[in-house]
């Protein structure tokens, strides 16, 4: 069983020593479910449909950038990559972030706070049509680098990852393009598979 690394030898909360941890690349992917009735979101062509998914994706670039100041403890790292992607379906949307860095510590804290802030941000567009709107499954997908390389969850393909692949695959073939992220994002820029 593994100690909780930012607790030091009396309980006391500390910030992880990296000192003599080599410095090499790492990324982390980590996702989230907006679960909401406002059927327009379902439309990627519909104005407000754009706007609260463009407003969602800068506020998860946004805070995966400034992890460490809002997670106490967190290294500051110059992060070399975030992608984020927020891809409407039926029934919600799925959110993405793929972060990447060079560096002595992992980047799961980014990708997470990201996919958080991004979720938020679409929930306080939703209020007034959905009070009820909800943030399911937010959880890191896969990560590599570091001294523990790298894993996946072992669940990585569910109903509705099926159910956004399908969306994707489907826009795809219509020649439709979700927003982009960071100038790269797209339905083509994330890999359907998990």
């Amino acid at each position: 069983m593994h100690d909780l690394t930012h607790l030091d030898a009396h309980g006391r909360a500390t910030m992880v020593d990296i000192t003599g941890k080599p410095s090499n690349s790492r990324m982390a992917e980590a996702r989230c479910e907006v679960v909401t009735t406002a059927g327009f979101i379902e439309e990627p062509s519909n104005q407000r449909t754009v706007a609260v998914i463009e407003h969602a994706r800068i506020a998860g670039i946004q805070a995966a950038k400034a992890t460490s100041s809002l997670i106490p403890l967190c290294h500051p790292l110059w992060i070399d990559r975030i992608e984020l992607a927020v891809l409407p379906h039926k029934g919600g949307v799925t959110i993405r972030a793929i972060t990447g860095v060079t560096g002595r510590t992992g980047v799961e804290m980014e990708a997470l706070t990201g996919c958080a802030l991004a979720a938020l941000t679409l929930l306080s567009d939703l209020f007034p049509i959905d009070p009820e709107a909800a943030i399911t499954g937010l959880s890191v997908w896969q990560k590599s680098g570091g001294r523990s390389g790298s894993w996946h969850r072992p669940d990585a393909v569910t109903a509705s990852e099926a159910a956004v692949v399908e969306t994707i695959e489907s826009r795809t073939r219509g020649g439709a393009r979700l927003h982009q992220a960071s100038g790269s994002v797209s339905t083509q820029g994330l890999s359907p598979s998990g």
